[in-house]
């Protein structure tokens, strides 16, 4: 949206509220940066056009409405990540299972067979003759029989779930 703006390529923002834009009080300096930049950029708030460089009021809402809604945000990824800890607890887990689990009724367990694949992976990358993803790829989708992407196996190198740790 940001690169939008600056290009010329779109001329104004039509928001139904501010929240639905600021989120991160970093977002909120870069666009003040960007309207600085673009003087014939158009933000239009709850279908009235702002000025939050040169009007108070709008200036005023805007700053409140971008605190409120990047304090809502820090109240809802606490809750969230409570709910979620919780549900870890309780043994409990949702969405899909990474390669190497199995989940039936949102218990998981140790896919016995994958977890021979995932070891392999982390041996096999940490062997100094592997040297980049591309190499780990090759080796392990042509031992294992797989057609997996380097992406995947990136993925699969950083995943903290591995390592035993949750998050």
């Amino acid at each position: 949206l940001f690169g939008k703006m600056l290009s010329g390529e779109i001329n104004g923002i039509l928001l139904y509220e501010w929240s639905r834009l600021i989120r991160d009080k970093r977002l909120m300096v870069k666009l003040e940066d960007i309207l600085l930049e673009v003087k014939d950029c158009k933000v239009i708030v709850d279908g009235k056009v702002r000025d939050i460089l040169g009007d108070e009021s709008d200036r005023m809402e805007y700053e409140v409405g971008g605190f409120m809604g990047s304090y809502e945000r820090y109240r809802l990824m606490k809750r969230v990540n409570s709910g979620r800890l919780k549900s870890l607890k309780d043994g409990r887990f949702s969405g899909l299972p990474k390669y190497g689990y199995n989940q039936s009724k949102g218990i998981r367990s140790i896919n016995n067979e994958e977890s021979i694949v995932v070891k392999d992976i982390f041996k096999t990358f940490l062997h100094k003759n592997t040297k980049t993803i591309f190499e780990l790829t090759k080796k392990i989708n042509l031992k294992h029989g797989l057609n997996k992407t380097p992406k995947i196996y990136r993925e699969m190198l950083t995943y903290m779930g591995y390592k035993g740790r949750v998050i």
